[in-house]
């Protein structure tokens, strides 16, 4: 008709909308924004409104003019909204074209640093899918949705920082909201689920999990940029933290409280096993912070080998090689922080294995698992598997949401059919978009030489795909890894930059390059 409009912009995004539009004077429009459509073509908001009491009169989401009799342009300021499309409502009919309507999609600036492309087009829809979340949630901090929360939340920014980093030039983006961490910090040493804050989530129920965020935010921007100025800055607040944490500990010597894999699917990993996890991180990471900077972590170390010998004394059957309840997710977290004795590593990572296969290559994670099954299945032996899981387009899974038609990542793995999920914008199951990077195009720093100074190339050349491509520029210039399949060969090429050196690992063969182009065949 001509009072009611509704606009489709292709891509889910954070932003606001500019109205050309000629009208009768006091003319009422109003323009509600949204991520989702009715079967009708109508605006789709019972996913946001469930959260949402409206006073009488006042719609979510809406923006409101007064026409006043003139051709005018209107943009809103001093708000934005997370959506990809638009209802335009009037009282009086109004004539609108494709062309009244614009989007501007809105976010921190960030330069581009880092591309991504193979030969399952799946995959690079999640790529882009993620990267399309990552700057939606980019609003002077790190968010979790645009449309309705909007807020820091710390586990949200840290999961994602690899995804942030190979994509984007983030560090002055990152060091501004650790300054935010660090005005955030109480005087008991705690800090909030979100920050900034105004005064909410200093809650029990959030906890050490989310917190790592003052850990392994600095230690990420030391491992891509070789700058020690965070690590620096955030030591007084993580050893007030740690000291804060040492007056919570239990009979064990540990903390329990707290929320762990988030948004899982169908298996709860035990909280007090991921949160001890990461508290055994903390001080592994402080131990490190100390050795970098000049300072004295030697309790620090020994606190985090005695959290190490608790989970594994407690949390791991050496029988089963089964940690905590024995989900994907316990075993994906074990491995990835380095808590696994040696000699169990890879039964461990076979057993992950064995029960995704058993659950016919389906993710059953939440958060955690997303940022560790898919690479420590790489790692260990499997990186077959952790591709079909990547590509697999039954749900639960990243690819299903692609299916759907969704361009940017769901919070939850499998929408609630009562609409009681608040959001298809976020980024904090993206880790994938990273595993993309380190995994298959096998871009990669070393530990021992950070800033991409020495650059481990270590791809995996997965059943399934024909080739793959990958670019980042790193703080030391370009690197880039692309590799082809040719009959029986592989050829890999391979661009490292002046100055910087390279280890190409596959197979258990090492070869190490000097910077320049190229070209290797397996």
């Amino acid at each position: 008709g001509d009072t009611v409009y509704v606009y489709d912009f292709g891509v889910n995004m954070s932003g606001v909308c500019t109205l050309s539009i000629n009208g009768k004077k006091g003319t009422k429009v109003s323009m509600q924004h949204g991520e989702l459509l009715k079967d009708n073509g109508r605006l789709e908001m019972r996913n946001l409104d469930i959260y949402y009491k409206p006073l009488p009169g006042l719609a979510f989401q809406t923006d409101t003019y007064i026409l006043d009799g003139k051709q005018g342009t209107f943009t809103p300021d001093f708000t934005y909204h997370g959506f990809q499309y638009v209802e335009v409502r009037s009282d009086r009919p109004v004539k609108l074209t494709k062309e009244s309507l614009t989007a501007q999609f809105i976010h921190t600036a960030v330069p581009p640093v880092g591309k991504f492309s193979c030969s399952n087009e799946l995959l690079n829809k999640i790529w882009k899918a993620a990267n399309q979340s990552y700057l939606s949630n980019l609003m002077s901090i790190p968010t979790d949705c645009p449309q309705r929360e909007k807020n820091g939340w710390t586990a949200d920014a840290h999961i994602t920082m690899d995804l942030g980093l190979l994509n984007f030039d983030g560090i002055t983006f990152y060091e501004k909201w650790l300054d935010d961490m660090i005005d955030n910090q109480n005087e008991e040493g705690r800090i909030s689920g979100i920050i900034p804050s105004s005064g909410w989530g200093y809650d029990d129920w959030i906890g050490p999990v989310w917190d790592a965020a003052m850990f392994i935010v600095p230690m990420a921007i030391y491992h891509y940029y070789g700058d020690t100025r965070s690590i620096e800055k955030l030591w007084p607040v993580c050893t007030r933290y740690l000291n804060y944490l040492a007056g919570r500990e239990d009979v064990e010597g540990t903390v329990t409280y707290g929320i762990g894999d988030w948004v899982f699917h169908k298996t709860q990993t035990p909280t007090e096993f991921t949160t001890t996890c990461y508290y055994y991180l903390d001080n592994l990471y402080m131990a490190k912070f100390a050795e970098l900077i000049g300072k004295d972590g030697s309790s620090y170390a020994k606190k985090a080998e005695e959290l190490k010998l608790l989970i594994n004394h407690k949390y791991f059957d050496t029988s089963k090689a089964i940690y905590a309840n024995g989900s994907q997710a316990a075993q994906g977290v074990a491995l990835y922080l380095g808590i696994v004795p040696k000699e169990y590593e890879q039964q461990v990572a076979d057993n992950l294995s064995t029960m995704i296969k058993a659950n016919k290559n389906l993710l059953d994670f939440g958060v955690l698992g997303s940022k560790t099954v898919l690479r420590m299945l790489s790692k260990y032996g499997y990186a077959d598997l952790a591709y079909q899981m990547a590509a697999q387009e039954e749900a639960p899974s990243w690819g299903n949401w692609i299916k759907q038609g969704f361009t940017t990542l769901a919070e939850t793995w499998i929408l609630s059919p009562e609409f009681r999920d608040a959001s298809v914008n976020h980024m904090f199951l993206g880790d994938i978009n990273a595993w993309m990077y380190n995994v298959l195009a096998g871009i990669n720093y070393d530990e021992q030489e950070p800033g991409f100074k020495h650059i481990l190339i270590q791809p995996h050349f997965v059943k399934g795909l024909d080739w793959v491509k990958a670019e980042y520029k790193s703080v030391n210039g370009i690197i880039r890894s692309e590799w082809e399949r040719k009959g029986e060969q592989v050829i890999l090429k391979v661009t490292i930059p002046v100055n910087t050196n390279a280890t190409v690992e596959y197979n258990g063969k090492k070869i190490d390059l000097r910077s320049g182009k190229h070209q290797l065949t397996f």
